[in-house]
C-alpha cells in the first residue's frame, strides 16, 4: 500500500478514535514508519497533523516515535523538494518548521523560496508567514525582507482581516520588538492599525489592551 493510501486510512482512524492497540492501526503506523523516508514534504506535514489530532487513548509508542521522526525526515528532504512547492505549501512548511523548532538552515531555505514566489501573496498567506516568523526561535536578519513584505500586504488588506487577527499580529510583533528585533516595527501598519482600532471598536477594554501593544511598537 502506497503512502498516500496509508495516510488516507489513518485519517479515518483518527476520526474514529480506536484504542491504541487496535491491530490495523498499529499495522498502518508500522508501514508509515518504514515509508517515512520516501514521503513528500506535504505528506509529512499532513501526517504529523493527523498524529497530533489523535485522541489520547489512540496514541501509542509507535505513533509517538513517528511524530519525533517526521521533522528529521522533513528537514532531510527540504532542500531538494522545497523549490518545487507552491506558495501555499511553503506557508504551511514555514508554520511546520516554526512549530517544531527546525534548524535555522531549514527555516532559511523556506524563507528564500517564499521570497521567490511572494508576488500575489494573499492576506491570509501573509498573516500565516508573519505568525510563523514571529513564533520562530531565531531572529536572523535574513527574515527582515519577508517581514517587511508581509507588513506591506497586511497594511494594504487591513479591511479584510478580523479584529482578532489584527490583535494577534500586533501582539506577536510587540513581543518580538520587546526582544529588540527592530524589523518587527512597521510604521505604516501600526498607523493603519490604530486608525482601524479607533473607527471599528467601541469597547474601552479592547482599546486599552490594544493600546498597550501599540505603545510598545511606537519608537521614542
Amino acid at each position: 500500500m502506497i503512502s498516500t493510501d496509508l495516510i488516507t486510512c489513518l485519517k479515518l482512524f483518527v476520526l474514529l478514535g480506536p484504542p491504541a492497540n487496535e491491530p490495523t492501526l498499529q499495522m498502518m503506523l508500522k508501514l508509515l514508519t518504514k515509508q517515512a523516508n520516501s514521503l513528500e514534504l506535504s505528506q509529512i506535514f499532513y501526517l504529523h497533523f493527523l498524529l497530533f489530532k489523535m485522541r489520547e487513548g489512540t496514541k501509542s509508542p509507535l505513533s509517538t516515535a513517528l511524530e519525533y521522526a517526521l521533522p528529521v525526515v522533513f528537514e532531510t528532504h527540504l532542500e531538494k523538494q522545497a523549490k518545487h512547492e507552491n506558495l501555499q505549501d511553503l506557508c504551511n512548511f514555514l508554520h511546520y518548521s516554526s512549530m517544531h523548532g527546525l534548524s535555522e538552515r531549514a527555516f532559511k531555505i523556506i524563507v528564500e523560496e517564499i521570497l521567490k514566489k511572494i508576488v500575489g501573496v494573499t492576506p491570509q498567506q501573509a498573516m500565516s508567514i508573519f505568525w510563523s516568523i514571529a513564533d520562530y526561535k531565531h531572529d536572523g536578519e535574513y527574515l527582515e525582507p519577508l517581514v517587511t513584505l508581509c507588513y506591506k500586504r497586511l497594511t494594504e488588506s487591513l479591511h479584510s482581516l478580523s479584529a482578532e487577527e489584527l490583535n494577534t499580529i500586533i501582539s506577536k510583533a510587540a513581543r518580538k520588538y520587546l526582544k529588540r528585533v527592530e524589523y518587527f516595527y512597521n510604521e505604516d501598519f501600526t498607523q493603519a492599525y490604530c486608525n482601524r482600532l479607533m473607527t471599528k471598536t467601541a469597547d474601552p477594554a479592547h482599546v486599552l489592551w490594544s493600546s498597550k501593544n501599540v505603545s510598545i511598537m511606537v519608537r521614542s
